[in-house]
């Protein structure tokens, strides 16, 4: 199973809301990914600017209809502040960076 996101949504979503990169971790990168699994997704954004609460909300229902497949959604700040050293060291080191095929 593979993940096949449209290229164009995915674009238009990252110049709407200013994702300067955008990473997948989790089982997506990973034999044992599912129709069931989610897409975990890390965004950063120009400018150092995060989004709040509401915002992510709506990034996250854009980003699956983008993706083609439910996205859970985390800021790359929100990860590096996140205070469970062993879980922010482990998405950080297994992040893969989104790359256009």
């Amino acid at each position: 199973m593979r993940l096949n996101p449209d290229p164009v949504k995915l674009e238009a979503f990252r110049r709407k809301w200013g994702v300067t990169g955008l990473w997948y971790h989790g089982s997506v990168l990973h034999p044992w990914f599912r129709q069931d699994s989610d897409v975990d997704v890390v965004v950063d954004f120009s400018g150092g600017e995060e989004p709040g609460l509401l915002e992510l909300a709506a990034m996250r229902e854009e980003l699956s209809i983008a993706l083609r497949w439910h996205a859970d959604i985390t800021t790359l700040g929100s990860l590096r502040r996140d205070p469970n050293r062993m879980r922010r060291n482990a998405i950080l080191a297994g992040m893969k960076r989104h790359s256009p095929e």
